[in-house]
Parts: C-alpha cells; structure tokens; sequence
C-alpha cells in the first residue's frame, strides 16, 4: 500500500527530521526569529554559520512546517517552531536528540544488540557518567532536559487529578 511505503520511509529517514530540527535549536533560530523575518545572511552573521548551508536548513524547517518564508528569502518561525525557543521543554530535547552522546551511541545500536553491551561505554570508552563528568556541558543540558521532563510531567499528573 502506499500508505505503508511512504510512512515506512518516514520512519527510516526520521533522524534526518531529528538533526535538522536539532541543529535550528542549537543555533538559537527560533528566539532570533520570534518577531521578525530574517534573512539566511543575517542568520548566519549572527550565529556564525555558513550563508548557503544556513538557506537549505531553513528550507528545511519550512517544508517541516517549523518556520515559514513571508517573503522571498526572508524566513520566521511559525507557532510550532516557536516551540523551540531556549528554556522550552521541547527545545531541550531536540538539543538531547541532536547532542553528540545521544547520536553517536544510537549509531551504534547494532553494536549493542549484537553484544548486550552497551553501545554508549563502545563508543566513549567509559560509562555514561563519567564521560559526562568530563563535559559540564552535556551535564546541565542533561539537567535542564530532565527539569523540563519532570515539571511537565508533573503538571500533566495535577491537571488528571483535577479532571
């Protein structure tokens, strides 16, 4: 059925959606964005990114829906992009998702299932938290990720209880 196929694609190309939509986060797009359309130049000068490459990812972004192009060439965030924005639940996770430890371990899944070891401590050499005792970074990404996880978590469980 086509509807089969095209959805089977989907999910087979799905990391590509992943590391788009990461990569829009980690370079802040979406709060640069908020009030006015910019241009990919303007972008990039800002974030110190590559003009053309920064052009396709927010084709990108458009075609997924994530931003809009008003005018020729110049691009803002639809309200769904806008969900991206720093602080933001979902902002968080795309930078997770997107993050070196969470790519390079997921690429080495076969790994993993071929041994029962886990592909995080193949790919690193060490266990999850000492690697992330290394990176301060990745340590209050990971924070802020699960504050967000748990905060909204926790106001879905008071809103059911109200219900």
């Amino acid at each position: 059925m086509p509807g089969d196929v095209e959805r089977l694609r989907q999910m087979i190309t799905g990391y590509t959606i992943s590391q788009v939509i990461a990569v829009a986060a980690t370079l802040d797009l979406a709060e640069m964005m908020a009030k006015d359309a910019m241009t990919p130049e303007q972008l990039a000068t800002k974030t110190g990114a590559h003009g053309p490459a920064l052009a396709r990812l927010l084709h990108a972004l458009v075609a997924l829906g994530l931003a809009e192009e008003p005018h020729a060439g110049q691009f803002r965030m639809t309200a769904l992009g806008s969900l991206l924005r720093k602080g933001a639940p979902e902002c968080e996770l795309a930078l997770m998702a997107g993050s070196e430890f969470n790519w390079r371990t997921w690429g080495d899944l076969l790994y993993a299932v071929r041994t029962g070891e886990t592909a995080f401590e193949h790919v690193f050499g060490m266990k999850n938290f000492e690697w992330t005792a290394l990176k301060p970074e990745r340590a209050a990404a990971f924070d802020a990720y699960m504050a967000n996880y748990t905060q909204r978590d926790a106001s879905s469980a008071i809103n059911i209880d109200r219900a």
